[in-house]
């Protein structure tokens, strides 16, 4: 067998000939975990040499799981005295919250590589290392010496294992042991494990009153149902795998913003959930879970639909099978909204009828056009125009034969005076002649001066079926899919950005008033100045911070706006004792305070 140095050797030489020449190595040298994470490491875009730990901003530090782990550190580090070590804990997405350091000389190792609060340790940041890769696989893990990814972390050893919620047994973070390669151990990883142990025990034995409560009511779902069932409130989402094979991670946002509705009117409500590319829709039944008279979260229980069908709620609460609308090629979304957009617009071209596609400035109109023209051609040949005087004087002089079989007019707001009267007699005759014609056209609600802009009278007389784009604040259930959409758009599927509940639950509250256009110069920006994958609250563009303040609140959001006031007014404006009395993290109650609006500077609630 290979001594330790002997074996760094060999590691060491796997390790460079993958980087230089892409080769892969032989499995009884490297550990094909640490291969996999090697490749991983490359498909980001690192490179060895460079990568370095780059700062997350809005992390809070002063969380539940930041006290139970030093609860539980404070009486354990005896065991590894004597030896140089760090040990770090972070969160869910990689950023690091907390460090512990043995002595002031690995403390200065550890400051030169940034291992220090507030930065990430993800491997998609640093590459192969103990923490990101128990974050990314959710197994314990030891990565020695030069299985590390950085060249800079050749000479260290380090142990990390995840932690998970007491309650939903997801992933909340990991702790991590990093030391010299020389005191290299596997032992090490084992106690790195039982200190996990012992912080999700403190955990759990922390958890709230209206916690255990959640918890009751979905154990008690659970036994009753064979079907998917889960419970939710703002922070808490618990469920059976069934459940979230049904629903994915895109949906849970949606299903908090339903949910808080259901819990604030103590009703029962029914969606239908259609997540993008599946082959089966989701019904929803959401139930408000109590403490007593307060709702404090709500219990869903879901049922499969058959392909084709979609479950439809009657006035009765019950529910009937009916063809599920059909959607658009490409394009995102499944709310109820965009389904019937689609639908409709997807009728009139079936059955060859012009069709005038309009809409809000950014909600999608040229997209639209274009995916009908797709469904509609069949692999025929497409032209797309901007209609305009030279453009109408062309197609009125081009003979019957050349016309294409299908024709977008994209733009049709420009038009003015005559040209909307000549426009009006080409669709006459493409008609006749078995056209497909799909029109767009910029469109207001009210009368105005915009320039580019037309009411619904502008086309009055156009012989058309005239469908409208749904704006996004008509459609905010396909808010989640749309942003992952945009995110791989923009950055591709390595630089995904994770959005935090505070994040979401602001932009469902943003006026959007040039919808998809906003929302994608959104998710660009952040690409562009991202600190890793998070976005908090804090990462938001002020601008659309203020905006989405001015925005009514929905009823379960006003209940955490009394719930607010109330603790801060008991504590005489006292954030600190309000955020204990609400039984939050300071940091929690100032993220929620921006999220809804609430003025942090005033000094009088």
């Amino acid at each position: 067998m290979l001594g330790l140095t002997q074996r760094a050797e060999a590691i060491a030489g796997a390790r460079k000939s993958f980087l230089e020449h892409d080769e892969i190595p032989d499995a009884t040298i490297v550990r094909p975990e640490i291969y996999a994470s090697w490749v991983r490491s490359a498909t980001y875009g690192l490179r060895s040499d460079t990568v370095r730990l780059t700062r997350m901003a809005g992390t809070s530090t002063d969380g539940e799981l930041v006290k139970a782990s030093e609860a539980v550190v404070a009486g354990r580090l005896e065991t590894i005295s004597g030896m140089h070590w760090g040990l770090t804990l972070t969160n869910e997405v990689g950023c690091l919250l907390r460090r512990w350091v043995g002595d002031s000389k690995f403390e200065r190792r550890l400051d030169r590589r940034s291992v220090i609060p507030g930065f990430s340790t993800a491997e998609s940041t640093i590459g192969t290392n103990a923490s990101g890769c128990a974050l990314l696989t959710g197994a314990p893990i030891l990565v020695a010496g030069p299985e590390h990814f950085a060249d800079d972390a050749a000479h260290m050893s380090s142990a990390a294992a995840p932690i998970r919620h007491p309650l939903t047994r997801r992933i909340i973070g990991t702790l991590s042991l990093s030391l010299d390669f020389r005191d290299t151990n596997a032992l090490l990883l084992q106690w790195v494990r039982d200190l996990v142990t012992l912080i999700e025990q403190q955990l759990r034995a922390a958890l709230s009153r209206p916690d255990h409560i959640l918890f009751d009511a979905y154990m008690a779902a659970v036994r009753d149902s064979r079907h998917p069932v889960l419970v939710i409130n703002e922070k808490t989402v618990i469920g059976n795998a069934a459940a979230f094979r049904s629903i994915g991670t895109a949906s849970q946002p949606l299903l908090w913003e339903i949910a808080s509705r259901s819990a604030a009117e103590h009703g029962e409500q029914e969606i239908v959930l259609a997540p993008e590319g599946a082959e089966h829709a989701v019904l929803a039944r959401f139930s408000p879970v109590l403490d007593g008279d307060a709702p404090i979260g709500a219990l869903v229980r879901l049922r499969m639909q058959r392909t084709g069908t979609s479950m439809i709620s009657t006035a009765t609460g019950h529910a009937r099978l009916s063809p599920s609308p059909p959607t658009l090629e490409g394009l995102v979304g499944a709310s109820p909204a965009w389904r019937r957009f689609c639908a409709e617009a997807l009728a009139a071209v079936s059955a060859g009828q012009p069709l005038l596609v309009v809409g809000e400035r950014g909600a999608g109109r040229s997209a639209v056009a274009h995916s009908l023209a797709r469904a509609c051609a069949a692999g025929r040949p497409i032209e797309v125009v901007a209609p305009g005087p030279q453009e109408l004087a062309r197609l009125e002089g081009t003979p019957d034969d050349e016309l294409p079989p299908v024709l977008v007019l994209d733009g049709a707001q420009a038009l003015e005076g005559d040209d909307l009267s000549r426009c009006s007699a080409l669709l006459t005759r493409l008609d006749r002649l078995s056209v497909q014609v799909i029109l767009t056209a910029r469109l207001q609600e009210h009368t105005g001066t915009d320039e580019g802009v037309r009411t619904a009278a502008t086309f009055a007389d156009w012989d058309v079926v005239r469908v409208g784009v749904p704006a996004l604040r008509h459609r905010l259930q396909d808010l989640p899919a749309l942003l992952d959409a945009f995110g791989t758009e923009l950055g591709g599927r390595v630089t995904q950005l994770v959005w935090s509940p505070e994040a979401l639950q602001l932009l469902h509250r943003a006026p959007w008033p040039t919808n998809l256009t906003a929302l994608r110069s959104l998710v660009r920006t952040l690409l562009q100045k991202r600190n890793g994958s998070w976005v908090s609250l804090d990462d938001l563009p002020p601008a659309l911070r203020a905006s989405a303040a001015r925005r009514d609140l929905g009823g379960m959001e006003q209940a955490e706006v009394e719930a607010i006031l109330r603790a801060l007014r008991d504590a005489g404006g006292n954030r600190r004792q309000a955020a204990v009395q609400l039984g939050v993290a300071r940091s929690t109650l100032y993220r929620k305070m921006r999220a809804l609006g609430l003025d942090l500077s005033a000094a009088n609630y």
